[in-house]
């Protein structure tokens, strides 16, 4: 962009949040000077698993998710890049995935070992909100029998 500094224009791409600004999916990159995505992606937000090597899971939020790969958020992803990590979607889908890119403690982006193809990702995408939406638990009602407190005068 002419007339704009390079460190102005890191700042617009690194303070860009899809999820907290509301910026479709599909439009992140095109708007903010990233590369461009060939692959159709859809936006999620829905819980999945994620391990790398013989460690334990780990619990992270699907942001974003394509033929290629897909983006995970989570204050507690501490992953290098190139390393190989094992995603699991809803309760039954496990795919092999390699680390592309990490924000330290915020999120990071995969790509898949294999590809899917397109109806993969949007049986993927259907499976994971319904799990979703089957994990959210009524909350119980709570019922005070008798005051906690006794009057003070």
């Amino acid at each position: 962009m002419p007339g704009q500094g390079r460190a102005d224009m890191v700042t617009k791409i690194v303070t860009v949040d899809p999820i907290r600004d509301g910026v479709p999916a599909e439009n992140v990159g095109r708007n903010y000077g990233m590369q461009c995505r060939q692959e159709e992606r859809l936006a999620l937000y829905a819980p999945c698993q994620v391990r790398s090597g013989p460690g334990l899971s780990q619990r992270a939020t699907v942001s974003d998710i394509s033929a290629e790969g897909c983006a995970l958020r989570s204050p507690r992803l501490r992953f290098r890049r190139t390393e190989e990590v094992e995603v699991t979607f809803g309760k039954t889908r496990t795919l092999i995935a390699e680390v592309r890119w990490s924000r330290l403690g915020e999120a990071v982006g995969l790509r898949f070992k294999r590809p899917l193809n397109r109806g993969d990702v949007h049986q993927i995408a259907k499976e994971v909100r319904r799990a979703s939406i089957n994990c959210v638990v009524p909350r119980a009602e709570v019922v005070i029998d008798k005051p906690a407190f006794r009057p003070v005068c």
